[in-house]
């Protein structure tokens, strides 16, 4: 049970992210954090703050539960500096290999507390919380009722639940957080932990969601500083600790920007080095400049003389543009000039890569393209002129 504070002196709650997380990404000289904001995409902006004042809220946790907030705050602060310490004397095999269960658990915690945190600062994530928690409580009443054994509490716990005059922000936030979530520990129960580390002759650094990790069914980071992260992948390496290279930071730059896109307008926003995210700012106006919409149709075309799609990374790249951009539009042409010639072979062997990318993000396409292509029966549809291709997507 936890111990209660009686007495906790209160000023300028962070929200979702710790004050020591959004310090390490400060630069030196200003002391700033440098933030490009997402929540309009006819004004994509770098912004600076100054960490103690970011998504900050007085009192906005209560006094007794402000101890658990900042109980796994320090646990992020206790790996950051332990593993730093083990890269600079060579021991960070080691660390992990004999604190692997620990590392895992401490990892799945950590995803699970911000997660609830992003939950009660997000209005809509939260209504939808609210909701599924209802109906796990009216599931738990009919068997409890059916099987004759009602648990002790669960009776005032539900009258609670469902009182209209409890502020609903306040009392969930007494009630999940340092709980733990079913669905998290379910997703990443058989997953490896990992250390992803960044080198200093690396130009690129990694991106602080406004969740402070990127999570899918797959994978998910844990950001600890512009240069650490922790993470759970279901491959098993037998080397745990993951040295980057330039383009292995930057093919995680779209996972990030889809991360901060899932949530409240509020929130979306992605905070890096400032030279990082000018350059990954410039990538997604390129992107954009390149996509027109038919807006009686809610159809996007992506057209140009420059092969801007080459590979996997710059497809995915110009689906989280968008997301960003364009959100309600899931039906696209493509002019082939865009494409390299490697993506226009249309190989239906490579399910999921290449353009059939855009089917597993919930997109249909329609190519524009003059000529018979290599292969057509790879089940996406081919036109010779615009107005086909509407015809096609209508």
């Amino acid at each position: 049970m936890m111990n209660k504070k009686k007495s906790i002196i209160q000023q300028d709650d962070h929200i979702i992210l710790p004050k020591a997380t959004l310090r390490r990404f400060a630069d030196n000289k200003t002391k700033k954090i440098c933030c490009l904001k997402l929540s309009d995409s006819n004004n994509l902006a770098i912004t600076k703050h100054y960490p103690k004042s970011f998504h900050t809220k007085s009192n906005y946790y209560n006094p007794e539960f402000d101890n658990i907030v900042k109980r796994y705050e320090t646990l992020i602060g206790k790996w950051h500096k332990e593993i730093m310490n083990a890269i600079k004397t060579n021991t960070i095999e080691s660390l992990i290999t004999n604190r692997l269960e620990e590392l895992k658990k401490d990892i799945i915690e950590l995803i699970t507390i911000q997660f609830h945190r992003t939950v009660l600062a997000d209005e809509k994530l939260l209504a939808q919380y609210i909701e599924q928690e209802k109906k796990r409580y009216e599931e738990f009443s009919a068997n409890f009722f059916r099987s004759g054994r009602i648990p002790e509490g669960f009776l005032n716990n539900k009258q609670r639940f469902f009182n209209k005059e409890i502020d609903q922000v306040q009392y969930y936030s007494q009630n999940i957080l340092g709980q733990p979530n079913e669905g998290i520990e379910k997703t990443y129960k058989d997953s490896i932990p990992y250390i992803f580390y960044i080198p200093n002759e690396v130009d690129s650094t990694f991106l602080l969601p406004p969740q402070h990790f990127v999570p899918n069914n797959a994978f998910a980071r844990f950001i600890l500083s512009p240069r650490l992260a922790l993470a759970l992948y279901k491959d098993n390496s037998p080397q745990r600790t993951i040295i980057l290279k330039k383009e292995d930071v930057d093919c995680l730059v779209p996972r990030a920007i889809e991360s901060a896109l899932s949530i409240s307008k509020e929130y979306q926003e992605i905070i890096g080095e400032e030279k990082y995210l000018h350059y990954i700012k410039s990538k997604i106006e390129k992107y954009m400049s390149m996509i027109t919409e038919i807006a009686e149709e809610q159809i996007i075309i992506i057209s140009g003389d420059e092969e801007i799609l080459q590979d996997d990374q710059t497809i995915l790249e110009m689906i989280v543009s968008i997301m960003y951009f364009k959100p309600e539009s899931k039906k696209i042409i493509i002019e082939t000039g865009v494409l390299s010639s490697k993506l226009l072979k249309l190989d239906e062997t490579t399910k999921n890569e290449g353009l059939y990318m855009f089917a597993k993000w919930g997109y249909k396409i329609v190519l524009i393209h003059q000529h018979d292509l290599s292969n057509s029966n790879s089940g996406i549809a081919i036109a010779k002129t615009k107005e086909d291709a509407i015809k096609l997507l209508s």
